[in-house]
């Protein structure tokens, strides 16, 4: 029998929406080794907010979890956690959990990882320089250039859009979207075909009803 991925499951911002939806992946079955990575405590304080009867236990490795148990490879928040109020003091616990499962990921201890939102500003607020997942991961793999690819749909249909450039203001797209920069026309029919699709999708959605 081949045995599960493991995915990580970064838990975002503490005073955000992040702890809510780890919480709530315990509502179905998934078909991998989900681990979460973050304050134990907070995700259980945020369970019980919710009404949810979630057991949480220590992540190790070698173990295979209990059942009906969500596994948290834990790191504790610096400051309390309320809820839509994001404290800088827990900034570097933010960015601890993404360096935790890029590590993971690298050494193969895990085979992916899913962020849950963070506020960047917010760590910008703690004097450190952070100006998105994309860009992060970008620089602790040791990637020449980072694109964002959007997907979606089902299966046999999935839509999948590269963006051409990572967070930019408006003004800045027009001097950003070179042919020079690597952003130029699609050089790939598929993506070409795709982000046709999604203009389409937009310019429909955004018609005057």
């Amino acid at each position: 029998m081949t045995s599960r991925p493991t995915i990580a499951v970064t838990i975002g911002e503490p005073a955000g929406i992040g702890p809510d939806l780890c919480v709530r992946l315990a509502e179905r079955t998934w078909p991998a080794r989900l681990v979460l990575v973050g304050d134990i405590e907070l995700l259980r304080e945020r369970a019980r907010r919710l009404g949810a009867g979630i057991r949480f236990g220590p992540y190790v490795r070698r173990n295979s979890p209990p059942s009906a148990t969500l596994e948290v490879a834990h790191y504790p928040v610096a400051a309390p956690v309320a809820p839509g109020r994001p404290d800088p003091a827990n900034a570097k616990l933010v960015l601890a959990t993404l360096e935790a499962a890029v590590a993971g990921c690298l050494s193969g201890e895990f085979a992916a990882m899913v962020t849950a939102p963070v506020q960047k500003s917010v760590i910008n607020d703690a004097g450190i320089v952070f100006t998105g997942h994309t860009e992060f991961l970008a620089e602790r793999t040791g990637a020449r250039r980072a694109v964002m690819m959007l997907v979606g749909g089902p299966p046999k249909q999935m839509l999948r859009v590269a963006l051409a450039t990572t967070q930019s203001k408006l003004e800045s797209c027009a001097g950003t979207n070179t042919v020079s920069a690597g952003n130029g026309p699609a050089t790939s029919r598929p993506v070409a075909r795709a982000a046709a699709i999604a203009g389409s999708i937009v310019s429909i959605s955004s018609r005057p009803r």
